[in-house]
């Protein structure tokens, strides 16, 4: 198997969402155990019923850079929450923010047409704010694929890649394989991603790895290949953003 470069992992939780189980510090030691660089804090946002209240997410400035030698990005996977593509989180916390992760949940986010997903994803990718569209493969969000992930292309964004849905949304990974491969055709950003619940799993990729072998995914479209990559990327969007 090709030994891809990934030292980051740029969607992780903690017990913030009371449905994970770990703390920042032990996520931090759980990062460095499996050989990363840095990770983004990216607890759901405030629609979903058991994240944390906004105060949360502007209150990240506190935080030290590193932890236990890990570089922390301030973040959040924020909920897509109507077919326009907006987000449960205000334009002032966006702004004390480093890295965002856009995803559709059943809990904030009622199924609707291809049309309507689309329109979704290609309203939220305006955002200047939002980095990465997480767990896209869902199946139960169907989109046109080509239409989205060109205009990720375009605009230099990240489509994730999410080890967690080999294990608990396996009807989601014939939809991821089909969408990494257009990625390529495309040359659209990957974000390879977690999606962790518990330290011991964060930058543990080896369903993901795998997929990226059997579609000879190129290295270079991988943006969390280490923590460099991710700072200049974050830097050069938010550059883009201004302009």
């Amino acid at each position: 198997m090709r030994n891809y470069e990934i030292k980051t992992d740029l969607h992780t939780h903690t017990l913030a969402s009371t449905h994970a189980y770990s703390t920042l510090e032990e996520n931090c030691r759980g990062a460095f155990a499996n050989g990363l660089e840095g990770i983004n804090m990216s607890d759901h946002g405030p629609s979903m019923p058991d994240a944390p209240y906004e105060g949360h997410f502007s209150n990240m400035r506190i935080l030290p850079e590193y932890i236990h030698g890990i570089k922390v990005w301030k973040g959040a996977e924020a909920n897509i929450v109507d077919y326009e593509g907006r987000i449960d989180l205000t334009e002032h916390t966006l702004g004390r923010l480093e890295c965002i992760v856009a995803s559709f949940h059943e809990q904030t986010f009622k199924a609707g047409t291809v049309e309507q997903h689309t329109n979704a994803y290609m309203q939220a990718l305006k955002n200047p704010k939002i980095h990465i569209l997480g767990h896209s493969g869902t199946a139960q969000y169907p989109y046109d694929h080509d239409t989205v992930i060109k205009e990720a292309a375009r605009l230099g964004k990240a489509i994730e890649l999410n080890e967690a849905t080999f294990h608990v949304r396996p009807s989601s990974i014939a939809n991821c394989r089909k969408i990494i491969a257009k990625c390529k055709k495309y040359g659209a950003f990957i974000s390879v991603d977690s999606d962790a619940h518990f330290s011991a799993f964060v930058g543990v990729y080896d369903c993901a790895r795998k997929l990226l072998d059997e579609l000879d995914f190129p290295q270079e479209l991988i943006i969390n290949r280490n923590a460099e990559t991710v700072s200049k990327w974050l830097k050069e969007l938010a550059a883009a953003s201004e302009n």
